[in-house]
């Protein structure tokens, strides 16, 4: 069945297309222009609201040159000339004219569609072609006296690449086929360029026999980055015979290293905050009381009150602002305790019913039953839990236009689940918070929990940075994301096994003193739940695959 996206930011314009295709037997799926990351490669036919903005040009064109061969329909409503020749010149392959008439646009956009399909089969067509062409005339280039990949290296369970002098493969055991994606014969003869995006200083070290490294992405069905390394191969005469590209799955490493450099810019920072609070704390609370006992001998209806009053008032704001940094900044000894992820929530929810009930805000909740008791600060999680609601709450306020107008829903989902950390899983508790608000901006993602960065007029910037360092403290994991279709989801894991700062010990003096037979018990449970819950992950695996299959 034909897959179809539609690109666009008008709510009104996404009921519309939909309904033509419907009748069509088209699946279609509707995106913004903030979600042309979700837009999948299996797409054959996009339909773009464009208004010839350069923010919708370049996000265009990013977007065509990641799907290849599917065509874009640029879906122009002013009609403006300029507008249609910059769409033709730089990624529309059809314009379409919506009239508000339905059967007026029914058809048009269904002859449209048809335009851009056979548009895309010759395209696809000459791609094939041009493929063939490449792998004959590469094979035809090809020196008699190159041989092919020793079995030794075959069976190498790291994925290798041999280059001749030309840096052409010549050699690919199965691992690396495996991670290309590609057979033996699809890459042989081929250069290496046309795998790796090698600089030309990298080319340069090639050619004289330097061994270097370097590192990529890749997307398979998670995103993993690769690091390679290329080594010089010499004959027994010395003479260079071309290298040899080894390549190693350094997702894991990487996260990792970007963990530990976060690590150390917070505690930099929060050394840097606790000496600031400090120095600036004693003379503000000076300045206040300066200021106190002015305002007792002034006469609350003068003008020179109200100044000294809106003094308190500034002065107030800013010893309010040194009070979260220092509470960034010092390192509070938690008080573990057991309890479970439920009982949390629900205290929150209780704390802030008056708040949703002002807001309109509605809350559902989905608890996972027999969920594992955690060993945790309760209030530093309630913290946590309290100020990822209160922004969920505010996001939803301040949403604007047809968002605005969307029902005000809090979800909030607690199930278990299994982390793959450290080459071993480990059972947590994932707590998800989803909202209708608007989401957040791909660029400030990267950024929410950075301290000091906020996108309020008012904020400190420091509510989720203290969110990361408490959930970095329990070993637990935080994370924010769009959701597809709008609206935005906090994702909370806290180990089951409390995880101490020295060692990965359960630090439990009940435990300790287990006997062996209660110790194995537990070990049971864990593996058991670790069994059920990766069972699982394979079985949603699987439905995705079938479903995936399908609709390609």
């Amino acid at each position: 069945m034909p897959f179809v996206a539609v690109i666009t930011d008008h709510p009104e314009q996404a009921n519309l297309l939909p309904r033509l295709f419907s009748q069509q037997a088209i699946t279609v799926e509707t995106y913004t222009y903030n979600e042309l990351d979700l837009v999948p490669q299996t797409t054959e036919v996009v339909f773009a609201d464009y208004n010839g903005s350069q923010l919708q040009t370049d996000a265009l064109i990013l977007l065509q040159s990641r799907l290849n061969a599917a065509p874009i329909s640029a879906l122009i409503h002013n009609r403006e000339l300029t507008v249609v020749t910059r769409a033709i010149r730089t990624f529309a392959s059809d314009i379409f004219h919506p009239t508000g008439h339905f059967a007026e646009d029914s058809a048009e956009v269904i002859s449209s569609f048809y335009r851009l399909q056979r548009k895309r089969a010759h395209s696809l067509a000459q791609q094939k072609e041009l493929h063939i062409k490449l792998k004959n005339s590469a094979h035809a280039v090809l020196s008699p006296k190159v041989k092919k990949v020793p079995n030794t290296i075959q069976k190498i369970e790291q994925p290798v690449l041999i280059l001749d002098s030309d840096n052409r493969i010549v050699g690919i055991n199965s691992a690396a086929q495996l991670l290309m994606g590609l057979s033996e014969e699809d890459v042989y003869g081929r250069r290496v360029e046309h795998f790796l995006m090698l600089t030309e200083d990298e080319r340069k070290n090639i050619r004289e026999g330097k061994s270097f490294r370097g590192e990529f992405s890749a997307s398979s069905f998670v995103e993993m980055s690769v690091g390679y390394t290329i080594t010089p191969r010499f004959d027994d005469n010395g003479a260079m015979l071309g290298a040899m590209v080894i390549f190693k799955d350094i997702t894991e490493d990487k996260i990792r290293r970007v963990q530990a450099e976060k690590s150390e810019k917070m505690q930099t920072l929060g050394e840097i905050a606790a000496a600031i609070s400090h120095e600036v704390k004693n003379p503000l609370a000076g300045i206040k009381s300066m200021v106190q006992a002015i305002s007792v001998d002034l006469d609350p209806k003068t003008e020179m009150y109200q100044y000294v009053n809106q003094i308190s008032q500034e002065v107030s704001r800013i010893n309010k602002f040194i009070e979260d940094t220092f509470a960034f900044a010092r390192h509070k000894r938690q008080r573990i305790v057991k309890i479970a992820v439920p009982e949390i929530i629900d205290s929150v929810l209780a704390l802030l019913a008056e708040n949703f009930k002002s807001s309109g805000v509605q809350v559902f909740k989905h608890y996972e039953p027999n969920l594992p008791m955690l060993r945790v600060d309760a209030d530093q999680i309630r913290q946590v839990f309290l100020n990822v609601v209160m922004n969920a709450v505010e996001a939803m306020n301040q949403a604007n236009g047809g968002l605005g107008a969307t029902e005000k829903k809090l979800e909030i989902t607690a199930h278990q689940t299994i982390v793959f950390t450290g080459g071993e899983t480990r059972p947590y508790v994932e707590t998800l918070f989803h909202d209708t608000g608007p989401g957040a901006p791909s660029q400030v993602l990267s950024k929410v929990f950075d301290p000091f960065f906020t996108t309020k007029s008012s904020g400190t910037g420091l509510g989720l940075a203290i969110c990361y360092k408490i959930i970095h403290e329990h070993h637990g994991q935080i994370e924010l994301l769009n959701r597809r279709g709008g609206g935005a989801t906090v994702s909370i894991r806290l180990p089951v096994l409390f995880l101490s700062r020295f060692e990965d010990k359960l630090k439990d003096p009940d435990v300790a003193l287990a006997t062996n037979a209660s110790q194995n018990g537990a070990q049971e449970g864990n593996r058991a739940l670790v069994q059920n819950v990766t069972q699982e992950i394979k079985s949603r695996e699987k439905s995705i695959a079938e479903s995936a299959v399908l609709r390609s």
